[in-house]
């Protein structure tokens, strides 16, 4: 989120590249190619963005963790000039594999209700957060611990 260096994203490049380097390289050594991806799966990131959103349903602010796939999708929008905090979204789990594995669907805004006072409230509160400091105590979900490394 702050663009700091990682050395397990590191070790996933590098080993990512080992990886594309022995397929490359017409390696018919099955044994290796398979320990080798078993090793770029223990280092794969997962990386989460976290966006301050009001909730339509309950009418509360929350944060919204989503992935990269979402992310893009909302920038496509903007990149489309339409104003996202405008706009009401709805976030389907489609379990697609790849980038459609969350579909991100834009209301119409002929079926997007005005905002009530709370929800107005709710939407101010939300975006005095200081998102940093609220995610930052959230505890990474490695498959391994350091002392594997």
């Amino acid at each position: 989120m702050l663009g700091d260096d990682c050395e397990y994203c590191e070790q996933y490049f590098n080993k990512n590249k080992d990886l594309k380097e022995l397929k490359e390289g017409g390696s018919k050594d099955k044994n290796a190619i398979k320990a080798l991806e078993k090793e770029v799966r223990r280092f794969k990131s997962s990386i989460r963005w976290y966006y301050p959103i009001l909730n339509r349903d309950t009418g509360k602010s929350t944060i919204l963790e989503t992935s990269l796939s979402v992310r893009n999708k909302l920038e496509d929008f903007t990149r489309a000039e339409v104003d996202i905090l405008a706009s009401d979204f709805v976030l389907v789990r489609t379990e697609k594999p790849g980038s459609d594995y969350y579909t991100l669907i834009r209301k119409d805004s002929k079926d997007t209700p005005k905002l009530s006072g709370e929800e107005a409230e709710e939407i101010t509160k939300c975006l005095e957060w200081n998102i940093e400091e609220i995610v930052q105590g959230k505890e990474s979900k490695l498959r391994f611990s350091p002392e594997e490394l």
